[in-house]
């Protein structure tokens, strides 16, 4: 089972941008942080950043931004200009292109 370090562990300097409907990972500004934390644990020099997006807001994916976490179903890429990179059960990996 592919969890969200498995698939940020070999993508340090990636800036990365948490949404989805798991509480308190992606509905308080702490979920990043410690998502953050564990990847720094397993590797110290995880360079990487994460911040919280609110997808209800219905605004454009930073064009800085390097991944997309998503937490529960996966997205309709269709009409996003996302790729799915990684993914394991309710979560999945994007990369903005």
């Amino acid at each position: 089972m592919k969890t969200f370090q498995d698939c940020l562990i070999d993508r340090p300097g990636t800036m990365s941008v948490l949404q989805g409907n798991l509480v308190y990972l992606t509905s308080s500004p702490e979920g990043p942080i410690r998502l953050q934390q564990n990847l720094r644990l397993i590797d110290p020099e995880w360079d990487g950043e994460i911040t919280l997006r609110d997808p209800e807001l219905g605004e454009a994916i930073d064009p800085s931004t390097d991944l997309l976490l998503n937490v529960g179903s996966p997205l309709d890429t269709t009409q996003l200009p996302l790729i799915l990179e990684c993914q394991g059960p309710n979560a999945q990996v994007y990369r903005n292109s």
